[in-house]
This record gives structure tokens, C-alpha cells and sequence, in this order.
């Protein structure tokens, strides 16, 4: 959730974008 989706990294998929 810290994490903002920048540049859509396909490694953080949990959250679905």
C-alpha cells in the first residue's frame, strides 16, 4: 500500500493494481 503503482511492476501483484 506504501507502495504506489509507478510503473506497473509485475513483481507486486497482490494488490492487482
Amino acid at each position: 500500500m506504501a507502495k504506489k503503482k509507478h510503473k506497473k511492476d509485475p513483481g507486486k501483484k497482490q494488490k492487482g493494481d
